[in-house]
Protein backbone atom coordinates (compact mmCIF):
# COMPACT_ATOMS: atom_id res chain seq x y z
CA UNK A 1 0.00 0.00 0.00
CA UNK A 2 1.47 3.36 -0.52
CA UNK A 3 1.62 6.00 1.75
CA UNK A 4 -0.66 8.37 0.51
CA UNK A 5 -3.55 5.60 0.03
CA UNK A 6 -2.24 4.27 3.46
CA UNK A 7 -3.86 7.01 5.82
CA UNK A 8 -6.84 6.26 8.08
CA UNK A 9 -7.37 9.58 9.54
CA UNK A 10 -5.54 13.09 10.02
CA UNK A 11 -6.66 15.35 12.61
CA UNK A 12 -4.64 18.03 15.21
CA UNK A 13 -3.17 17.32 18.28
CA UNK A 14 -4.19 18.17 21.82
CA UNK A 15 -2.89 20.45 24.14
CA UNK A 16 -0.55 18.10 25.79
CA UNK A 17 0.58 16.95 22.39
CA UNK A 18 1.13 20.01 21.28
CA UNK A 19 3.24 20.88 23.89
CA UNK A 20 4.82 17.36 24.15
CA UNK A 21 5.96 18.06 20.53
CA UNK A 22 7.45 21.46 21.12
CA UNK A 23 9.80 20.11 23.71
CA UNK A 24 10.54 17.21 21.30
CA UNK A 25 11.33 19.28 18.76
CA UNK A 26 13.36 22.66 20.83
CA UNK A 27 15.64 20.07 22.30
CA UNK A 28 15.41 16.81 19.92
CA UNK A 29 18.90 15.46 21.91
CA UNK A 30 16.89 15.05 24.83
CA UNK A 31 15.54 11.28 25.89
CA UNK A 32 12.80 12.84 28.03
CA UNK A 33 9.78 12.00 25.82
CA UNK A 34 11.44 8.88 25.20
CA UNK A 35 9.76 5.95 26.92
CA UNK A 36 11.53 2.89 27.44
CA UNK A 37 10.64 -0.21 29.39
CA UNK A 38 12.34 -3.46 29.80
CA UNK A 39 11.51 -6.82 31.17
CA UNK A 40 12.83 -10.53 32.26
CA UNK A 41 10.22 -13.17 31.08
CA UNK A 42 10.58 -16.75 32.26
CA UNK A 43 8.64 -19.14 30.78
CA UNK A 44 8.25 -21.13 28.14
CA UNK A 45 7.30 -17.98 25.54
CA UNK A 46 5.38 -18.96 22.03
CA UNK A 47 7.52 -15.97 20.44
CA UNK A 48 5.62 -16.33 17.12
CA UNK A 49 2.37 -15.82 19.40
CA UNK A 50 3.53 -13.01 21.25
CA UNK A 51 4.97 -11.03 18.18
CA UNK A 52 0.99 -11.07 17.01
CA UNK A 53 -0.33 -10.49 19.80
CA UNK A 54 1.72 -7.06 19.40
CA UNK A 55 0.72 -6.62 15.75
CA UNK A 56 -2.44 -7.14 16.65
CA UNK A 57 -2.88 -4.48 19.69
CA UNK A 58 -1.10 -2.08 16.82
CA UNK A 59 -3.67 -2.72 14.48
CA UNK A 60 -6.28 -2.26 17.34
CA UNK A 61 -5.12 0.87 19.07
CA UNK A 62 -5.11 3.80 15.95
CA UNK A 63 -3.16 6.05 18.37
CA UNK A 64 0.01 3.03 18.22
CA UNK A 65 -0.09 3.79 14.32
CA UNK A 66 0.20 7.68 14.65
CA UNK A 67 3.12 9.84 12.99
CA UNK A 68 2.94 13.75 13.30
CA UNK A 69 3.87 16.37 10.93
CA UNK A 70 4.28 20.01 11.46
CA UNK A 71 6.06 21.34 8.93
CA UNK A 72 4.71 24.18 6.52
CA UNK A 73 1.57 24.10 8.21
CA UNK A 74 -0.42 26.06 10.17
CA UNK A 75 -0.87 23.78 13.05
CA UNK A 76 0.76 20.56 13.74
CA UNK A 77 -1.71 17.34 12.39
CA UNK A 78 -1.30 13.52 13.82
CA UNK A 79 -2.14 11.15 10.46
CA UNK A 80 -3.58 7.43 11.68
CA UNK A 81 -1.87 4.52 9.20
CA UNK A 82 -4.48 2.07 7.91
CA UNK A 83 -1.25 -0.68 8.69
CA UNK A 84 2.37 -0.34 9.62
CA UNK A 85 4.47 -3.18 11.03
CA UNK A 86 5.81 -3.11 14.27
CA UNK A 87 9.99 -3.57 14.64
CA UNK A 88 10.38 -6.91 16.59
CA UNK A 89 14.06 -7.35 16.99
CA UNK A 90 14.90 -10.85 18.10
CA UNK A 91 18.61 -11.82 19.35
CA UNK A 92 19.72 -15.24 20.86
CA UNK A 93 22.18 -14.80 23.53
CA UNK A 94 21.96 -18.39 24.83
CA UNK A 95 25.69 -18.55 24.13
CA UNK A 96 27.13 -15.40 26.18
CA UNK A 97 27.74 -15.60 30.25
CA UNK A 98 25.11 -13.89 32.44
CA UNK A 99 27.21 -10.78 32.72
CA UNK A 100 28.30 -10.74 29.24
CA UNK A 101 23.95 -10.63 28.44
CA UNK A 102 24.25 -8.00 31.33
CA UNK A 103 26.91 -5.78 29.54
CA UNK A 104 25.17 -6.57 25.98
CA UNK A 105 21.89 -5.67 27.82
CA UNK A 106 22.69 -2.48 29.09
CA UNK A 107 24.76 -1.46 25.90
CA UNK A 108 21.56 -1.98 23.95
CA UNK A 109 19.22 0.08 25.87
CA UNK A 110 21.91 2.94 25.85
CA UNK A 111 21.78 2.63 22.01
CA UNK A 112 18.03 2.11 21.88
CA UNK A 113 17.61 5.06 23.82
CA UNK A 114 20.28 7.08 21.58
CA UNK A 115 18.58 5.84 18.50
CA UNK A 116 14.67 7.37 19.78
CA UNK A 117 12.03 8.19 17.24
CA UNK A 118 11.67 9.87 13.66
CA UNK A 119 8.10 11.73 14.63
CA UNK A 120 7.48 11.55 11.19
CA UNK A 121 7.32 7.97 10.71
CA UNK A 122 5.36 5.36 12.12
CA UNK A 123 5.25 3.33 14.64
CA UNK A 124 6.63 5.78 17.46
CA UNK A 125 7.40 1.68 18.99
CA UNK A 126 9.56 -0.63 18.63
CA UNK A 127 10.15 -4.47 20.01
CA UNK A 128 12.99 -6.29 21.44
CA UNK A 129 13.42 -9.77 22.63
CA UNK A 130 16.65 -11.69 23.69
CA UNK A 131 17.09 -15.03 24.30
CA UNK A 132 19.01 -15.24 27.53
CA UNK A 133 18.26 -19.14 27.92
CA UNK A 134 15.58 -21.93 27.25
CA UNK A 135 13.33 -20.27 29.68
CA UNK A 136 14.47 -16.56 29.92
CA UNK A 137 13.95 -14.20 27.62
CA UNK A 138 14.85 -10.15 28.23
CA UNK A 139 11.84 -7.86 26.85
CA UNK A 140 11.86 -3.99 25.75
CA UNK A 141 9.07 -2.01 24.26
CA UNK A 142 10.08 1.42 23.51
CA UNK A 143 7.88 4.35 22.54
CA UNK A 144 7.12 8.08 22.35
CA UNK A 145 4.91 9.77 25.32
CA UNK A 146 3.60 11.65 22.21
CA UNK A 147 1.47 8.08 21.82
CA UNK A 148 0.79 6.88 25.10
CA UNK A 149 0.51 7.96 28.94
CA UNK A 150 1.15 6.24 32.00
CA UNK A 151 -2.57 5.21 32.41
CA UNK A 152 -2.47 3.92 28.86
CA UNK A 153 0.35 1.39 29.21
CA UNK A 154 -1.18 -1.19 31.96
CA UNK A 155 -4.37 -1.33 29.65
CA UNK A 156 -1.66 -2.29 26.37
CA UNK A 157 -0.25 -4.87 27.90
CA UNK A 158 -3.53 -6.56 30.22
CA UNK A 159 -4.38 -6.90 26.19
CA UNK A 160 -1.97 -8.13 25.09
CA UNK A 161 -1.48 -11.13 27.50
CA UNK A 162 -5.38 -11.81 26.92
CA UNK A 163 -4.23 -11.80 23.09
CA UNK A 164 -1.26 -13.94 23.65
CA UNK A 165 -3.42 -16.66 26.24
CA UNK A 166 -6.16 -16.41 23.30
CA UNK A 167 -3.87 -17.34 19.84
CA UNK A 168 -1.66 -19.92 22.46
CA UNK A 169 -4.99 -21.52 22.27
CA UNK A 170 -6.06 -20.92 18.54
CA UNK A 171 -8.82 -18.44 19.45
CA UNK A 172 -9.53 -14.80 18.75
CA UNK A 173 -10.06 -13.21 22.59
CA UNK A 174 -13.35 -10.90 22.20
CA UNK A 175 -11.68 -7.42 24.07
CA UNK A 176 -14.06 -4.51 24.67
CA UNK A 177 -14.29 -2.19 22.06
CA UNK A 178 -12.06 0.99 22.63
CA UNK A 179 -13.08 4.85 21.26
CA UNK A 180 -10.08 6.49 18.93
CA UNK A 181 -8.04 8.96 19.81
CA UNK A 182 -9.68 11.11 17.77
CA UNK A 183 -13.21 11.10 19.16
CA UNK A 184 -11.16 12.77 22.56
CA UNK A 185 -9.78 15.54 19.93
CA UNK A 186 -13.51 15.93 18.12
CA UNK A 187 -14.73 16.35 22.14
CA UNK A 188 -11.99 18.79 22.83
CA UNK A 189 -12.66 20.90 19.60
CA UNK A 190 -16.04 21.03 20.77
CA UNK A 191 -14.92 22.94 24.24
CA UNK A 192 -14.18 26.33 25.34
CA UNK A 193 -11.11 25.87 27.06
CA UNK A 194 -10.26 29.12 27.77
CA UNK A 195 -13.53 29.42 29.97
CA UNK A 196 -12.96 26.15 31.44
CA UNK A 197 -9.51 27.31 32.32
CA UNK A 198 -10.58 30.99 33.88
CA UNK A 199 -13.43 28.62 35.82
CA UNK A 200 -11.49 26.41 37.40
CA UNK A 201 -8.15 28.60 37.78
CA UNK A 202 -9.08 29.76 41.31
CA UNK A 203 -9.65 25.72 42.27
CA UNK A 204 -5.94 24.66 40.99
CA UNK A 205 -3.27 25.53 43.90
CA UNK A 206 0.23 24.93 42.95
CA UNK A 207 1.70 21.74 42.97
CA UNK A 208 5.03 20.50 43.35
CA UNK A 209 6.73 19.67 40.48
CA UNK A 210 7.30 15.08 40.59
CA UNK A 211 10.21 13.84 38.51
CA UNK A 212 8.93 11.28 35.75
CA UNK A 213 10.85 8.55 37.33
CA UNK A 214 8.41 5.82 38.26
CA UNK A 215 9.82 4.07 35.25
CA UNK A 216 13.35 4.55 35.15
CA UNK A 217 14.17 2.50 39.07
CA UNK A 218 16.88 0.18 38.08
CA UNK A 219 16.60 -2.95 39.63
CA UNK A 220 12.91 -2.44 41.39
CA UNK A 221 10.73 -5.25 41.03
CA UNK A 222 7.54 -3.95 39.11
CA UNK A 223 4.95 -5.65 37.41
CA UNK A 224 4.32 -4.25 34.03
CA UNK A 225 0.64 -3.34 35.13
CA UNK A 226 1.09 -1.27 37.78
CA UNK A 227 -1.45 -1.06 40.18
CA UNK A 228 -4.23 -2.94 37.49
CA UNK A 229 -6.58 -4.85 39.42
CA UNK A 230 -8.05 -6.33 36.30
CA UNK A 231 -9.03 -9.56 36.03
CA UNK A 232 -6.80 -10.13 33.20
CA UNK A 233 -3.69 -8.63 35.61
CA UNK A 234 -5.19 -10.97 38.31
CA UNK A 235 -4.69 -13.91 36.33
CA UNK A 236 -1.63 -13.26 34.25
CA UNK A 237 0.41 -12.42 38.21
CA UNK A 238 -1.08 -14.97 40.47
CA UNK A 239 0.85 -18.10 40.81
CA UNK A 240 -0.65 -21.60 39.41
CA UNK A 241 -3.64 -19.60 37.26
CA UNK A 242 -3.24 -19.27 33.27
CA UNK A 243 0.15 -17.63 31.85
CA UNK A 244 1.47 -17.33 35.38
CA UNK A 245 2.71 -20.93 35.27
CA UNK A 246 4.60 -20.07 32.04
CA UNK A 247 5.87 -16.73 32.68
CA UNK A 248 6.92 -14.73 35.10
CA UNK A 249 7.69 -10.77 34.67
CA UNK A 250 10.27 -8.64 36.80
CA UNK A 251 11.49 -4.99 35.90
CA UNK A 252 15.07 -4.72 35.15
CA UNK A 253 16.07 -1.06 33.76
CA UNK A 254 12.89 1.20 32.73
Amino acid sequence: MSKAGNIEAIYPLSPMQEGILFHALYTPQSAGYFEQFSYTLEGDLNVPAFEQAWQTIVARHPILRTLFTWEKRNQPLQIVRQEVTVPFAYQDWRSYSPSEQQSRLEAFLIADRKQGFDLSKAPLLRLALMRLSERRYQFTWSFHHLLLDGWSSPIILAELFALYEGFLRAESPALPPRRPYRDYIRWLQQQDLSHLLREHRGHLAPLPLLRRAAHRHAGQALTPFGDASTSAARRLLTPGAGAADRHRWTSLSC
